[in-house]
């Protein structure tokens, strides 16, 4: 049995109120960014995001109270620990994650509705997946918090902790299953063109980033929970996991601004690099005088000028359904639609 001391109560309690507090800026600044460039979002998606926002600033306030209680109300009462005050959060941060996969799981369904027949099938799969391990993370952690509030506080080794188990390993498996989905799913979307396939790699990247940080948290929340019981090191962890899943749910929704720059930046999807003809004009055909004499001609100079035209194929029109869904929405449209009607002419004229 593992002695509590103050340092791994108390202490562990504050640290992860500073860092909380810290991503609590971070996701502040996120959101006021989201709403300076959702012009083409849903006005449901908005209120989402505000809701979310609401939640997470209504979680840090519970937590800092918390610890207030424990390290200023309760000062010296060792006691006072077995009474988590902290339980208020559970459902707040419990209604929090829910909406974050709802709103993963809604963009996973439309980047996948047009995938082809041999992949479609594992939209239903994963995303059913998701909202199962969704549903069954928030029924556990309303039992638990009212367990808690019937029991009081439950460390590791108690019998009644053992849905928390369940509880936190759906949270990991959830975000895995998130990454393993988006990553899936952007893959079906690569055509072959340099610049396109690289913001499907940036993308995918920003999908694996932010699931193994929330899952590394997870996993961090159930091994300290469960390994060292009768200590609250494994509030660090769960302070910080619902705004890191916050965070990486915003990342990206803002990712799409600045990949849209990108694009645009870019001009067109491809450089062709033209071939370089030596000459394309013709001889000049020149009828000079004969040596007869008296006889008198006109100079005819005859020049002939070609021209090459290199007309560009349209991307394929999955190129342009990926866009439309993914979360760069609307930022390769334009590309597209500049290479739909497009022609480059390269003339040259010599002489």
């Amino acid at each position: 049995m593992i002695v509590a001391t103050v340092d791994s109560t108390l202490g562990a309690g504050l640290i992860g109120m500073v860092l909380s507090a810290v991503m609590y800026g971070v996701t502040t600044v996120q959101v006021h960014t989201y709403f300076h460039g959702s012009e083409g979002d849903s006005m449901l998606l908005k209120l989402a995001i505000s809701l979310l926002w609401i939640l997470d600033s209504t979680h840090q306030i519970l937590i800092t109270h918390a610890i207030y209680w424990y390290a200023v109300t309760e000062f010296g009462n060792a006691e006072a620990l077995a009474s988590p005050v902290w339980r208020a959060s559970m459902p707040v941060f419990a209604i929090m994650q829910f909406i974050i996969r709802i709103i993963f799981c809604v963009r996973i369904w439309n980047i996948s509705s047009k995938m082809d027949r041999l992949a479609h099938w594992r939209k239903y799969i994963v995303t059913v997946a998701i909202l199962a391990s969704s549903f069954g993370e928030f029924g556990i952690v309303m039992v638990v918090a009212a367990r808690e509030a019937m029991f009081g506080y439950l460390d590791g080794s108690s019998e009644e902790a053992t849905p928390l188990y369940f509880g936190l390993s759906l949270c990991a498996a959830g975000d895995i299953l998130i990454a393993y989905a988006q990553i899936i799913v952007l893959r079906q979307w690569r055509s072959g063109f340099r610049s396109t396939d690289s913001i499907l790699r940036t993308l995918m990247l920003y999908s694996i980033n932010s699931a193994l940080l929330t899952s590394v948290c997870a996993l961090g929340n159930l091994i300290t929970f469960a390994a060292l019981p009768g200590t609250l090191i494994f509030q660090a962890f769960y302070f910080i996991l619902p705004k890191l899943l916050l965070n990486s749910c915003l990342a990206t929704l803002n990712a799409r601004r600045d990949l849209r720059q990108v694009m645009n930046s870019m001009g067109s999807l491809e450089p062709i690099p033209v071939p370089h003809f030596p000459s394309l004009r013709s001889p000049s055909l020149r009828f000079r005088p004969s040596h007869d004499e008296g006889v008198s001609y006109d100079v005819i100079d005859i020049r002939i000028d070609k021209s090459t035209s290199i007309k560009l194929d349209p991307p394929p029109r999955i190129l342009h359904d990926c866009v439309q869904t993914s979360s760069i929405d609307g930022a390769l449209e334009k590309e597209v639609d500049r290479n739909r009607v497009g022609k480059l002419v390269y003339r040259r004229v010599d002489g």
